[in-house]
């Protein structure tokens, strides 16, 4: 027999085989979905004997239907079996490739299987609170930190907004102006609100700018004076409780005095920290001006609230450096 006659059989045989399975879909046919499981459960099982059993194949194949109708959950199923028919028929006929013809018809009954036990599950649907807190974590990222609902505030402005434009509508209908002169003057009254805006804003700055003076960050107003004139403002703002005043003379009674003993030099542009680090650690008069400088800074830069302690303190240290007499010696010592 030639090749192309063996070919030829061979499809003659399965076209056979095919239509004896199809009788038998009627009666083999599975009912529902656990029926169908089942059904795979049992052809897993014949296929797993098929080698123990050669002579069981015949019967195995002749008890899958090739197409299955179902019915689950309200939805219908067709589901094809040709392909278990086919590959038990190359089962019986090719020997040498059993075991491989075996293993794939394993693997697919197996994920079928699967499939249709996912059907039975039923679906993990989010409950409202889950899904909730699920946009909101989505919603708190970076990328969505400008995605939120409109704020009283932007309510109330559209509001605003909404009844400028009627207000400029009915004025424009009163006067009876075309739309290009009404689109003008709505561009002129707005210039001229961004003018007012801006003019504001330079007003604002420009008193801001002058109340800088009054962080002290200028040089002391009497330069004219001495550590005596200081130190005997310091006393009298403390007996006239205007301790603010009390703090901010002793330092620069300090700084006078120290001036005098040739510690330093004045300048308008140096800072308290640096008149500082011109002591050197060693030297008898860095405590007690570091201690000034602090109080000093507190005070008058941060504006923190005095004590009457803490002016005492002040012109405590005013006494450690020598500024309670006249006639103390304008000598310097590092």
């Amino acid at each position: 027999m030639s090749r192309s006659s063996r070919k030829f059989c061979s499809a003659v045989l399965l076209w056979l085989l095919m239509a004896v399975s199809t009788r038998a879909q009627a009666s083999n046919a599975s009912p529902d979905l656990a029926g169908y499981i089942a059904d795979l459960q049992s052809w897993s099982t014949g296929v797993a004997q098929l080698p123990a059993h050669p002579e069981n194949a015949p019967a195995l194949r002749h008890s899958v239907p090739l197409k299955l109708e179902l019915q689950t959950a309200g939805q219908h199923f067709t589901i094809s079996n040709a392909w278990l028919v086919l590959a038990l028929a190359h089962w019986e006929k090719d020997i040498r490739y059993r075991a491989t013809i075996q293993q794939e018809i394993e693997q697919r009954l197996q994920w079928e299987l699967q499939q249709a036990q996912a059907l039975t599950r039923p679906s993990e649907v989010p409950s409202s609170q889950i899904a909730r807190a699920q946009l909101k974590a989505v919603l708190s990222r970076r990328e969505f930190r400008f995605v939120r609902p409109p704020s009283w505030w932007d309510l109330m402005w559209a509001r605003v907004w909404r009844w400028i434009g009627r207000q400029v509508e009915k004025l424009m209908g009163r006067l009876h102006l075309k739309p290009s002169v009404g689109n003008v003057l709505s561009w002129f009254l707005l210039g001229a609100a961004f003018l007012l805006l801006a003019l504001m804003l330079w007003r604002n700055l420009r008193r801001a700018s002058r109340g800088m003076t009054r962080l002290g960050l200028q040089a002391p107003a009497s330069s004219a004076w001495g550590w005596k004139q200081w130190a005997d403002a310091a006393r009298t703002a403390a007996a006239e409780q205007r301790y603010r005043d009390a703090v901010h003379c002793s330092y620069w009674a300090a700084v006078f005095r120290l001036e005098q003993m040739g510690v330093w030099r004045l300048d308008e542009s140096r800072t308290p920290r640096e008149y500082l680090r011109l002591l050197p650690r060693g030297s008898q008069h860095r405590e007690p001006m570091a201690s000034l400088t602090r109080s000093f800074e507190m005070v008058w830069y941060g504006y923190r609230p005095v004590t009457p302690a803490q002016a005492q303190s002040a012109l405590q240290e005013l006494e450690n450096l020598g500024c309670n007499s006249p006639s103390i010696a304008a000598t310097a010592s590092y």
